[in-house]
């Protein structure tokens, strides 16, 4: 049975995680996916003392080909023009302002295949006071405020253990690639599409910004450690056990009376 994707040709210019994860998801969906490298590989391959490709590369580029190609050079720009008129999908994660000193600009590539869905992500877009900026997972923890309310209340703010901003950015690519391909089954044309790693982020401080905006008057602490981060739902941490850890979350008070049950409190 054909797959969603069967006959879809991706050419991802993708590097470390958001977009890798984009195009792998693609290919796991049946996509052709074409990765694009420069001479001598990408940098995430050999990020290791071993000579071999690093776990991680591996992780994020199964479901795909790989060709290098020089994109400083004329022959390397002509041939990656050529592969893109055989295209659906032109996915990339430079640092702003790549593709237009590459003169692989996307005006310049949908003039070459119209139907061509030119995928972007980026740390913050292309428009607005951080669009020039440059972005990894870390430095957007920092500039969401995510990091601002993760660790304990005395303690300064800390990175989530889990490299959560890259991989939503890289879903919501995923996610907008599969639109505008949906999209151009019904208009024919290609598109741009953009996501901004930054905007991913702000949906997932749900919770701390409820704390904030539901009660103004009461004050909480910007970390809250394992406590939930609006301070609105009790019990909800990680406890010492006799055998190691215990996770517990009681939503309703119906929950609450299980956990007392179990513990032959109730």
């Amino acid at each position: 049975m054909a797959t969603a994707l069967s006959g879809i040709r991706v050419a991802a210019f993708t590097h470390f995680a958001a977009g890798p994860i984009a195009a792998q998801y693609l290919g796991s969906f049946g996509a052709d996916v074409i990765k694009v490298e420069p001479p001598g590989g990408e940098p995430l391959r050999f990020r290791s003392h071993l000579p071999v490709e690093t776990h991680e590369f591996v992780m994020l580029n199964s479901n795909k080909r790989s060709v290098v190609l020089d994109l400083k050079s004329d022959d390397g720009r002509e041939a990656l023009l050529d592969l893109v008129e055989t295209a659906d999908v032109l996915i990339e994660n430079f640092a702003p302002g790549t593709m237009d000193r590459l003169r692989l600009a996307p005006a310049q590539l949908l003039e070459r295949n119209p139907r061509l869905i030119v995928a972007s992500g980026k740390g913050y877009g292309s428009t607005g006071p951080y669009a020039q900026m440059s972005a990894m997972d870390i430095t957007v923890q920092a500039m969401s405020g995510a990091a601002s309310v993760t660790g304990e209340p005395d303690a300064p703010p800390t990175k989530s253990g889990a490299a959560f901003v890259d991989f939503s950015g890289g879903i919501h690519l995923f996610g907008a690639i599969c639109a505008a391909l949906f999209q151009r089954q019904q208009t024919g044309r290609g598109q741009v599409v953009e996501v901004s790693m930054h905007d991913t982020i702000y949906p997932m401080l749900a919770s701390s910004l409820g704390g904030l905006h539901n009660d103004p008057e009461r004050e909480l602490p910007e970390r809250t450690g394992n406590r939930h981060s609006g301070m609105a739902i009790a019990p909800y941490n990680i406890y010492p056990a006799s055998d190691g850890w215990l996770a517990i979350i009681c939503i309703a008070e119906r929950h609450w009376h299980g956990v007392a049950t179990v513990l032959g409190r109730l």
